[in-house]
């Protein structure tokens, strides 16, 4: 399952259409991110999305979610301990299906 991003309100904010909603990365998360296109934020272009952190109330466990405009993906990243420095690892090949996001988005 792909990524599932729901609108939940479209409002105006000054010259630019703003959506919010939440989300989540699914069951089969692939590991450079997944795509993501304006019309999956209710809008015709995508200028920035604001992803919170994503958490799964069953396990007791989240991770930061990004998104990376340059290649229009939501970008799922968890602290991975034996990295030096404890640095953010790509969730290559987890399932992430309840690692539940809330966003922000605008455009046009």
């Amino acid at each position: 399952m792909a990524a599932s991003i729901t609108v939940s309100e479209k409002t105006v904010m000054g010259n630019k259409r703003v959506s919010f909603g939440y989300g989540n990365l699914g069951a089969s998360y692939t590991a450079d991110g997944e795509a993501v296109t304006a019309s999956d934020f209710g809008l015709a272009t995508l200028d920035g999305v604001v992803v919170t952190s994503s958490y799964d109330p069953a396990n007791d466990i989240g991770c930061p979610i990004a998104f990376d405009k340059a290649n229009s993906k939501l970008v799922a990243m968890y602290d991975n301990a034996v990295a030096a420095a404890a640095a953010l690892a790509d969730a290559a090949n987890e399932d992430l299906s309840l690692q539940l996001f809330f966003w922000f988005a605008w455009g046009r």
